[in-house]
């Protein structure tokens, strides 16, 4: 993901100081034969197979495609259990407690942006309450998701 969202010309220098590529291959990148998209990700997939292995680098290949391409939901998503003593939840707190957003200002902000889904359903309304007793998917940017179930507390 880091590499993919470099500037297409900043990605001919990360292929100069990062790359174990051939020169000539190098060349042919700079020289705009291939599509900075299809270069970046030959990049990331290098550098990954060069610190994780060449599994870990197709597994993160896949998964990015996946996410970005085809916009689909992770399959290994961290499961957060909140208890709450009232029969609802503020969307913005939700997220400070899920671990989604630093404070509720930084939420609220990101909901009314339409950076917020739950249940992949955009939420816009930085007022917006979640009731308990359910299991949400709770998508916060592009690339983070908690699976959070709100339960009633016992106390």
């Amino acid at each position: 993901g880091k590499v993919m969202s470099i500037s297409d010309e900043l990605m001919n220098r990360y292929y100069e100081l990062l790359s174990l590529s051939p020169a000539e291959k190098i060349a042919q990148i700079k020289s705009g034969a291939k599509h900075p998209k299809e270069a970046k990700e030959e990049l990331a997939f290098e550098l990954t197979k060069r610190f994780h292995g060449k599994e870990d680098a197709q597994k993160a290949l896949e998964g990015f495609r996946s996410l970005f391409g085809k916009k689909e939901v992770p399959t290994n998503i961290e499961e957060v259990s909140l208890e709450c003593e009232a029969q609802s939840l503020w969307l913005a707190k939700l997220l400070v407690l899920a671990g989604l957003a630093d404070t509720t200002s930084a939420a609220s902000r990101l909901v009314t942006q339409g950076g917020v889904k739950v249940d992949n359903e955009k939420i816009t309304n930085h007022k917006a309450e979640l009731p308990v007793g359910k299991t949400y998917l709770i998508q916060a940017g592009k690339r983070f998701f908690k699976r959070v179930t709100l339960k009633k507390s016992t106390a």
